[in-house]
């Protein structure tokens, strides 16, 4: 990298930042041979650097560096005695990047023969750039550079996000920046693709959810028996799982197919001290007997089949399954739950509520075709409510031990 036009151990008050990041990069990466996937983001790296400066000389700006680039990303540092310079130059290489330079650059992946889909996250910061010279390996004694860094992780793929700092002085490029929202307690502004207002709020919204909303991970029908296992390689003490008849869980356990990872992640738990306790229905219970006319199913027969496969887990495995624990209650929560180490701070719930179950068998939704959901501590109040109900199913006055 040549010696920089910035002078070292000076401060540069107004400078502004131009993250960017290929947020299709993993994918290409998986999915094309190693020296073609680096050639593609080697061209992304250029038009990166061509485009700030071909700008920067249309504007006559003083200093304007990539800074940093590390495989699919980094960013620029551009300022000017001039600070209106520097601004423009940021504005409309970011601006101009996103809205010209994307899709030239898919265009010339497809040409490339490059599979996957190339998006990118783009942000913009203003502050305070200490440089402490070329020795120190182009490291940067800035938290305006942590903050620009973040806010671009924060970025909606193909959208371009400004900080407060950078849109208070922003001037023209106003017009076409939608305030979203908060990052990190600051305000921050959106440009989406398509231009209006309610696309930069869709966009935002659709990564973040509305403010205050808190994080819920979430997955549109049943996660696969790999995604599972890797919810139970994720457990250090006690996994519980909640449900009807738990007929998933004792297939997985039994099943002949291969590969089989959801036993082995139960086994290899189970091998580390920790213990899996079920908790299905009562056959008896009023409960299977209204969900057996509501479901139009023979619920008794289903939670017999699963005991049976459990039973047969239990016995193939014999000390290295005595962790694994089968209970029933005569409680119905309504859901099926998956909690990974819920009595403790860093506990995880998958759980699944069951969608329209009176309704008519037409309208009614399947319940491995319902939304699951992951929750931990990062959604205090709604992770509180489900672990209060799946540990009131388990509690140890309403079940009984029957593995």
């Amino acid at each position: 990298m040549p010696p920089s036009e910035f002078e070292t151990g000076r401060a540069y008050k107004y400078a502004y930042y131009i993250f960017l990041d290929a947020s299709g990069y993993s994918t290409i990466v998986a999915f094309n041979p190693q020296d073609r996937a680096g050639e593609a983001f080697n061209l992304f790296r250029e038009r990166a650097i061509s485009r700030v400066r071909r700008v920067a000389v249309s504007h006559r700006c003083q200093r304007s560096e990539l800074w940093q680039w590390r495989g699919d990303g980094g960013f620029f540092v551009i300022h000017d005695d001039d600070e209106s310079v520097a601004r423009d130059v940021a504005m409309e290489a970011a601006e101009t990047f996103l809205r010209l330079d994307l899709p030239y650059l898919r265009d010339e992946f497809r040409q490339m023969g490059i599979s996957g889909d190339l998006h990118m996250r783009m942000a913009i910061h203003r502050g305070v750039f200490h440089y402490l010279g070329d020795h120190h390996e182009r490291s940067v004694h800035s938290a305006d550079v942590n903050f620009g860094a973040h806010l671009e992780e924060a970025a909606p793929r193909d959208c371009l996000v400004v900080s407060a700092d950078a849109f208070q002085v922003a001037g023209p490029h106003a017009e076409s920046l939608t305030l979203v929202g908060l990052h990190e307690g600051r305000k921050v502004y959106v440009r989406a693709p398509s231009g209006p207002p309610a696309a930069a709020r869709r966009a935002w919204r659709a990564l973040h959810g509305p403010p205050g909303w808190q994080a819920v991970h979430a997955f549109p029908e049943r996660p696969s028996q790999e995604i599972k296992a890797g919810l139970v390689d994720s457990a250090s003490q006690r996994i519980l799982d909640v449900g009807t008849a738990l007929n998933t869980c004792s297939r997985y356990l039994t099943t002949t197919e291969r590969p089989d990872w959801y036993r082995a992640a139960v086994l290899d738990f189970l091998h580390r001290g920790g213990g899996y306790d079920c908790v299905l229905l009562n056959p008896k219970s009023r409960a299977a007997e209204e969900l057996t006319a509501q479901w139009e199913e023979d619920i008794p027969m289903k939670i017999s089949r699963a005991l049976d496969r459990f039973a047969e887990f239990k016995s193939r495995y014999g000390a290295a399954a005595s962790g694994f624990r089968v209970h029933q209650t005569d409680s119905f929560g309504g859901l099926h739950a998956l909690a990974l180490d819920p009595e403790t701070d860093e506990g995880m719930i998958m759980y699944s509520p069951y969608v329209g179950l009176t309704l008519p068998a037409a309208g009614r939704t399947a319940r491995a075709d319902t939304p699951h959901y992951l929750v931990s501590d990062a959604a205090s109040v709604l992770y509180g409510k489900v672990r209060d109900l799946v540990m009131a199913c388990a509690a140890p006055s309403t079940i009984q031990r029957l593995l």
